[in-house]
């Protein structure tokens, strides 16, 4: 019983990260259309808000929306480790991949940072084109982001033969 409860704890915190990175998409997304429509605003003094004051808070929002999700590799190392009764195994092999996952989100990290100092010289010091070209990779991105948020999240609903939606704990309040 502890485990089924256990698999539907992590469907559903799947389930939930991965609507909140579609939801995170969309975000980008209206940035990116309110970065382009206000092109018209040469210093900011027009009246209305950019939108562009609040990175720390989407930054901050993109990491929690990813590390709501346990590491289905994580959680099936750690699993079999106790079973087999090699825990400081399992411990070790779950931080190894931790660590390759901070390479490898790093490396990306480095890689972006570079991409824009490569954007920044292809559109010059100009305030509009940087602005038009922030907004466009805004709405692409963001629109990517969503469409995969999105595919994540159907591709990670249960099977009707599996586990019910119905069996959500909170589904249960609802319908009652």
């Amino acid at each position: 019983l502890a485990r089924a409860k256990t698999e539907l704890a992590a469907v559903w915190f799947e389930i939930g990260s991965f609507a909140l990175v579609g939801l995170i998409g969309l975000h980008l997304v209206w940035r990116g259309v309110l970065s382009v429509r206000h092109m018209h605003c040469d210093h900011g003094g027009c009246g209305h808000d950019h939108g562009d004051r609040d990175g720390h808070k989407n930054l901050a929002a993109i990491v929690f929306s990813i590390g709501i999700r346990p590491c289905s590799g994580g959680l099936l190392v750690m699993f079999f480790g106790c079973v087999l009764g090699e825990i400081a195994a399992a411990i070790a092999a779950t931080f190894a991949m931790a660590v390759g996952t901070g390479l490898s989100t790093s490396i990306i990290a480095v890689a972006a940072a570079q991409s824009r100092k490569g954007i920044l010289r292809l559109v010059g010091q100009s305030e509009g084109r940087l602005r038009l070209a922030s907004g466009i990779i805004k709405i692409i991105g963001g629109g990517l982001i969503f469409v995969l948020g999105v595919l994540f999240c159907l591709a990670a609903l249960p099977d009707k033969g599996s586990v019910s939606v119905h069996a959500h704990p909170l589904m249960k309040q609802r319908m009652q």
